[in-house]
């Protein structure tokens, strides 16, 4: 297993456990209501993983990505490699012969040359 897929395993986990002793010392301090917390620590774990997942999967997509743009690009390719975003982007662009292209996950850990 990877080390970074090793992190996200952690991130999965140690997100929603972050979020409820976080809720828990704040109720200890009487800062908030225990029914609060009682309410409000389960939801936040669920959401928290809710938002967890689908990050960590978008950056383990694009880490495959940038390392299969190594073997599918050429040197001068690779130099004008874009992301679509600012953080794990979808997308990788890219210029090939002239024309703007796209690097996307092939759904195997890789990546294919097309957009669409």
């Amino acid at each position: 297993m990877p080390q970074q897929d090793a992190l996200a395993l952690l991130a999965i986990a140690g997100i929603p456990i972050a979020t409820g002793l976080g809720a828990l010392a704040l109720a200890c301090r009487g800062r908030v209501p225990v029914v609060a917390v009682l309410l409000g620590v389960p939801l936040a774990m669920a959401l928290s993983l809710v938002v967890a997942v689908p990050v960590l999967s978008q950056c383990r997509n694009s880490r495959n990505k940038m390392r299969a743009a190594a073997a599918l690009l050429s040197p001068a390719e690779r130099q004008t490699l874009r992301g679509s975003g600012l953080f794990c982007p979808g997308v990788l662009t890219f210029r090939r012969n002239g024309k703007t292209t796209c690097l996307v996950p092939d759904g195997e850990g890789g990546a294919s040359v097309g957009c669409g």
